[in-house]
Order: C-alpha cells, then sequence, then structure tokens
C-alpha cells in the first residue's frame, strides 16, 4: 500500500510542480534485528565516550605520577597545602609547587600564592602563562626528605603533577629558557650522582 504526500509548488516561471513524498507506515517498514541493533547503537554511543574520556583522563592522571615518582627539578605538583601548613586557609588550599633543586636527600620547592578551592587539574594552574608571573610563586624556598616527599604523593597530598617538555606544559610556558637550562644541567648532575 503506497501512503503518501503531494507538495505543490511553483517553479520560476509559475508552472506548477508536483512532487510526491514516500510516507510508509512503521508496520510496513522492515524491521530487522540489524537495524534494531543499529538504532540503540547511536544511544549508547554517546555514554561510551564520555566514559572512555573519563577513563583516558584519569590512566593519563596514573601515569603522570608514576612518571613523577623520582622527581626532577622544574618539575610542577599539585598538592593539598593545608595538610601540610595547617596554618593554610582551609578555602584555598590546593596549589602549585615547583622543584627548585634536590640536595642530596633533599627537594626544595616553592608553592604558589595562587591557590584553588578545588582541585583542579595542572592546565587550570599554569593557563595563560601565570607560573612566569613575577611573586606567582612563594620567594621563600621550603625543603623535605625525599621520604617525606614519597609519602605526600602516597597519602594524595600530592593528587597530580607534570614535567615541562622544554618550556611548556600543555602548550602554556612555564619556564623562562635560563631557567629551563639550569634546570636541565642540575638534572644531569643528579643522574650521573645515582650511576
Amino acid at each position: 500500500m503506497f501512503i503518501g504526500i503531494g507538495i505543490l509548488f511553483k517553479d520560476k516561471d509559475n508552472s506548477a510542480v508536483h512532487m510526491v513524498v514516500n510516507l510508509k507506515s512503521k508496520t510496513e517498514r522492515d524491521v530487522s534485528p540489524l537495524s534494531v541493533l543499529r538504532g540503540f547503537s547511536e544511544f549508547l554511543l554517546i555514554p561510551a565516550f564520555i566514559l572512555a574520556f573519563f577513563a583516558f583522563s584519569e590512566y593519563q592522571r596514573i601515569s603522570r605520577l608514576n612518571q613523577l615518582s623520582y622527581p626532577l627539578v622544574n618539575d610542577f605538583y599539585l598538592m593539598d597545602y593545608s595538610q601540610v601548613n595547617p596554618g593554610q586557609h582551609p578555602e584555598y588550599r590546593y596549589v602549585t609547587i615547583k622543584i627548585n633543586s634536590i640536595e642530596q636527600d633533599q627537594i626544595v620547592y616553592q608553592y604558589s600564592n595562587y591557590a584553588h578551592s578545588d582541585k583542579v587539574p595542572i592546565q587550570k594552574h599554569v593557563q595563560f602563562d601565570v607560573a612566569l608571573n613575577y611573586g606567582y610563586f612563594n620567594a621563600q624556598e621550603q625543603r623535605v626528605s625525599r621520604a617525606e616527599f614519597e609519602q605526600w604523593r602516597e597519602d594524595g597530598i600530592i593528587y597530580d603533577g607534570a614535567r615541562p617538555e622544554s618550556l611548556y606544559i600543555d602548550g602554556w610556558l612555564v619556564l623562562r629558557p635560563a631557567d629551563a637550562v639550569r634546570g636541565h644541567e642540575l638534572n644531569i648532575k643528579q643522574h650521573a650522582l645515582h650511576q
């Protein structure tokens, strides 16, 4: 049985053009298992992509933390500073720290003067090249033992981190060229000492 709608259009020269659109009822369409599966799979694709995105993000975070289990000069870490310094305002507790040097069993770092109230990714901490602003990091350097630093990482006080690729982290400028060269030289010396 043919079900259709006739549509009447006028052409440029005002002659009528008649068009017929075929509308089959749902009962007349071919319903195969493959077509049902195809229709259902469209609903599954969006949650699958969302799940894959979050799983990949978590995989990247864990990979970064594993890579950063051996800290180097110029590494950036994100931490809950209120657990290290109880005097820190509890609302603005998540800060960036930058490793400035590693002396035998001591890690020397600076923490940022800018903090977040929630855990945010490293990209939020360094976006718009703010890590290069004078005053972004506290002028006073802090020291911590390697063992305590590792304990912070295991306890979740340090919850994320990144190692700059040359001068950048995810496209944001975080190091001046002189700092990058100095850090690279210190890392080579440290690597030579441990071999």
